[in-house]
């Protein structure tokens, strides 16, 4: 396994042969990765239509098998992993306090996207470790927490299913985690999101996905 062989990092075997220790080497080519993603991941803020050629399922489920690849058995890379998501989520945030990036679209690409990667980075994190014996990473739980007050009902089509799905797969993937001691059906944030995902259980655009997360 080459890790400059990974689209993302760009590392060269010319690169990879000099003095830098292995472990250096793999997290300067993640860190790469973790750059690039978002740019590859992102979809078009005036997007109009999902091309099925897309296969967005298809291609969403190679990104959490590509960062388990990558975090396995490093704490180190696991950890850039929530910090590069965290810096993502701080940006969406700013993009939610301004009206003007709804109307082109960018606020929707954002929160698509953050979805996108928070979904893949807690299934990559439950797929190495015994997520249940472990908090659930602060940003993941932030995240969790604001889904009910995203504004997915103020999104156009086709961003109204693509959000839609995106918030199933992340509630799914945080399944593990999701426990009546940490999310009590009596708690008020329990009973929010509750609420939010029989919503969207009866969603169109999310089909299988939210039906699993409710």
């Amino acid at each position: 396994f080459r890790p400059w062989s990974v689209p993302g990092p760009g590392l060269s075997a010319a690169e990879a042969g000099g003095t830098v220790e292995t472990e250096t080497l793999l997290s300067m080519a993640f860190l790469r990765l973790l750059s690039a993603l978002p740019a590859s991941l992102r979809l078009p803020a005036k997007l109009q239509q999902v091309p099925a050629s897309w296969d967005l399922q298809k291609l969403r489920a190679r990104v959490s098998q590509l960062l388990v690849v990558w975090i396995d058995a490093s704490e180190d890379r696991a950890q850039a992993l929530l910090q590069a998501l965290q810096g993502l989520y701080s940006n969406l945030q700013l993009l939610l306090q301004e009206s003007s990036y709804f109307c082109g679209g960018e606020a929707w690409a954002e929160l698509e996207l953050v979805l996108t990667i928070a979904a893949a980075t807690a299934e990559a994190l439950a797929s190495i470790q015994d997520a249940s014996a472990y908090p659930m990473p602060e940003v993941l739980a932030q995240l969790l927490a604001g889904l009910p007050g995203f504004p997915f009902a103020a999104a156009p089509v086709p961003w109204s299913s693509l959000l839609e799905v995106g918030a199933a797969e992340l509630i799914c993937a945080l399944d593990t985690w999701i426990t009546p001691s940490r999310c009590s059906p009596s708690s008020e944030p329990g009973r929010s999101l509750l609420t939010f995902a029989f919503r969207l259980a009866t969603a169109a655009g999310a089909r299988g996905a939210a039906q699993s997360a409710a």
